[in-house]
């Protein structure tokens, strides 16, 4: 490349010198920026990948109504079902309150929660890292601690 020859190219060999000797963290940020995804929204979408062919490859081998079949077959598939439905109830009522505050719509993902299960949080949450944090709306910074309520 050899001696910068106006100030553009000697700004771009000290933003390239920067980059490289910049601490391991602003890196790793910088990384983040450019790939426009973070570690946790590779994580969740290789596990939204992977359940969803495990979904396709169950409904393939038992269809859609066998899988309810099986589900209801016995006391132990029904307590597991039954169990998986209150906790994905609790997603949903936290995944509501979160995506209002965030100024996401909740709809779309409650919709694919009730449909395809886990489907709806793992996309919601894919899609909640990705965002910068929002601060707290007014009416929850308006309200008055519990101590003073009493």
């Amino acid at each position: 490349m050899g001696i910068p020859r106006s100030a553009r190219e000697l700004k771009s060999l000290r933003a390239t010198a920067d980059a490289m000797t910049a601490p391991v963290n602003e890196r790793s940020k910088l990384m983040n920026t450019l790939w426009g995804a973070s570690k946790k929204q590779i994580a969740l979408a290789v596990v939204l990948a992977d359940f969803a062919a495990l979904n396709v490859y169950a409904i393939a081998q038992h269809g859609l109504v066998g899988i309810f079949e099986l589900a209801f077959s016995s006391a132990a598939t029904t307590l597991l079902f039954v169990d998986l439905s209150i906790a994905l109830s609790m997603v949903m009522v936290w995944m509501w309150q979160d995506a209002r505050q965030h100024d996401i719509s909740p709809i779309p993902y409650v919709l694919l929660t009730l449909g395809l299960g886990s489907v709806g949080p793992l996309l919601y949450l894919i899609r909640r890292f990705g965002r910068d944090p929002v601060a707290a709306p007014h009416s929850v910074l308006a309200t008055r601690p519990y101590a003073a309520r009493a």
